[in-house]
């Protein structure tokens, strides 16, 4: 059980393979790896969000900055941070009630279960500190991340055909993904009839 967003968040688990990692807060001298998986991911050409680097001054900041009903956790083993997981929220206040989730897995970690543990702590708590939306994107070229997304409970909500376009003039199709929390009050307006036709 994951403590409110007023406490330090502190796991440990047990992966598929039976490695062990701990889930816990994000802190200033993680940036060094946080940046390692910022570049593995903007080199393979996945990322759908942004394709900047953070230098390691521009890491401490937005650390430092995070917002209180905001979260960023990170997986560590043996000292080396595996992963992380944000979950932020939209800038206008009828949109609290959503945070947006992205995720970054090391490469030599992907497939143990590190995205799973961390997206499974960040829903807890998002369901603890009454978000009702989790929302993410995902591009067609990463199929992993977004069958890893279906099979938490995430459903498509929207495509966009040729959303990102490289330098090289290729394009990759944008999916758009929702999970509705269902904690108590928690409304879901998506009906299983709303989803046909949307895979």
């Amino acid at each position: 059980m994951l403590p409110s967003s007023d406490d330090r968040i502190l796991a440990g688990i047990a992966l598929k393979d039976g490695r062990r990692v701990t889930l816990r807060l994000a802190r200033p001298e993680d940036a060094a790896g946080l940046i390692e998986i910022q570049r593995q991911v903007v080199d393979e050409n996945v990322a759908n969000v942004d394709d900047h680097v953070d230098t390691l001054e521009e890491c401490h900041r937005r650390l430092r900055t995070l917002q209180p009903f905001d979260l960023w956790l990170v997986a560590e083993n043996d000292g080396h941070v595996l992963g992380s997981v944000r979950l932020i929220a939209p800038g206008a206040s009828f949109l609290k009630h959503i945070r947006n989730l992205f995720i970054d897995v090391h490469r030599e970690w992907r497939g143990a279960g590190v995205g799973a543990a961390l997206i499974a702590a960040g829903t807890e708590w998002a369901r603890r500190n009454s978000v009702e939306i989790l929302a993410l994107s995902v591009l067609d070229c990463n199929p992993r991340a977004r069958a890893l997304y279906e099979r938490l409970g995430f459903k498509v909500t929207g495509h966009t055909p040729g959303l990102v376009k490289r330098p090289d003039g290729t394009r990759s199709d944008d999916t758009q993904m929702v999970m509705f929390l269902d904690y108590p009050n928690a409304t879901n307006p998506l009906r299983a009839s709303d989803m046909a036709g949307q895979r």
